[in-house]
């Protein structure tokens, strides 16, 4: 685009110095102007379709191994959290063997009940995550719509189905059901006539219930919260890849996240998240976010001036060719040719090769309407 601007520029010097309102020099211009214009859209347009290509290769190299490889992942993850609670278990266990060790460690019970709550919760989320990984593997691969369709049933056979029957298995008919029977229907199932204290006794007893229970129904509502979370998913991502609507797909992943974020204590609305992203974001990605149309703000003001720019050339250039002897037109047109050096920078700022699609028809339309005026000036 810098490139195009400079042999305009030097075009106009031309025309300048040489007088354009000579009707054979004035359609060598108009020629001119046409063929620059007609090369710097061939050019641009290569190199959208350069980098289309690029990105078409980039996603090609996304295999079903990587998909087998995050099915492991999961796998793994599950594994480790279950192994690392019962191996903390095992622990707890050993230190309170006792009732009196019991009422001495109700704090070390309490914490434990809290770690099973927490590390079940996050291990319920983490499977959210893994959902969406599946799905952008998926949609982002090189495959059809029909075998994105029916691979999507590795994320409903491996996250929905098999680790929501392991996380089940682990935590709410394993890990508590042991605490219960060690407990709850162990060290503090106490004859009564073997109880110095019944009061005392009768609370540790009631107590060690409601933490059990409380917990117990805690997991169960995250677990089956997660599992329906991870089915609408993977039901509304496979209606869109039916209807092949990619877009449509990427909008459920992106609600999706949203939820993930608010599970994980991230600010939810609208504004809390634009303050969030402000403060976070440096001014070179701020550059790069586009607008809802597929438009950066920053790209359509510079090319908006670019447009300016040359209707104020082609203004000049009318007077000129009407009156090529007033020296006040000369004086305007330097000081406009002062202003070149300006919209230079700010086409400078822009990279051609990261024009969106809409960016670049927006590019073509804005060089056809200059081009039209170009050549209004030498009829």
């Amino acid at each position: 685009m810098k490139k195009f601007i400079s042999i305009f520029l030097a075009a106009m010097i031309c025309t300048a110095l040489t007088g354009c309102n000579n009707s054979t020099s004035a359609n060598t211009e108009a020629t001119e102007v046409e063929t620059i214009i007609a090369e710097e859209k061939t050019q641009t347009t290569k190199k959208i379709e350069n980098k289309q290509t690029t990105t078409t290769q980039a996603k090609s190299e996304k295999s079903e191994t990587d998909i087998y490889a995050l099915s492991d992942i999961v796998a793994k993850d599950i594994e480790d959290t279950l192994d690392a609670l019962n191996s903390e278990y095992e622990q707890l266990k050993a230190e309170v063997n006792t009732y009196d060790k019991y009422l001495s460690s109700t704090n070390k019970m309490e914490d434990f009940y809290d770690k099973i709550y927490e590390e079940h919760k996050n291990l319920c989320i983490r499977m959210r995550e893994y959902s969406i990984d599946y799905v952008e593997m998926i949609i982002n691969s090189d495959m059809s719509y029909d075998d994105m369709y029916n691979e999507l049933d590795e994320l409903y056979d491996n996250v929905y189905d098999d680790a929501g029957d392991d996380i089940y298995d682990g935590v709410y008919d394993g890990i508590l059901d042991e605490i219960y029977d060690d407990f709850y229907d162990g060290i503090l199932d106490i004859d009564y006539d073997e109880i110095d204290n019944y009061k005392e006794w009768s609370n540790a007893h009631s107590d060690e219930y409601k933490l059990w229970s409380h917990t117990r129904s805690d997991v169960y509502g995250d677990w089956s919260d997660f599992r329906s979370d991870v089915y609408g998913f993977w039901s509304d991502v496979r209606s869109a890849l039916w209807n092949d609507d990619i877009e449509k797909a990427e909008k459920k992943i992106e609600k999706l996240q949203k939820s993930i974020d608010r599970l994980n204590g991230v600010k939810s609305t609208d504004t809390e998240i634009e303050n969030v992203v402000e403060t976070t974001v440096t001014e070179e990605e701020k550059t790069s976010v586009a607008a809802p149309n597929g438009i950066r703000p920053e790209f359509k003001e510079a090319l908006d001036s670019y447009e300016a720019f040359f209707d104020e050339y082609c203004d000049i250039m009318k007077k000129y060719i009407e009156n090529p002897l007033d020296m006040s037109i000369l004086m305007e047109y330097y000081e406009y040719i002062e202003k070149a050096e300006e919209m230079d920078e700010k086409l400078e700022a822009l990279d051609d090769g990261e024009m969106s699609d809409e960016e670049l028809a927006y590019y073509l339309e804005v060089t056809a309407r200059i081009t039209t005026k170009m050549l209004e000036i030498y009829k």
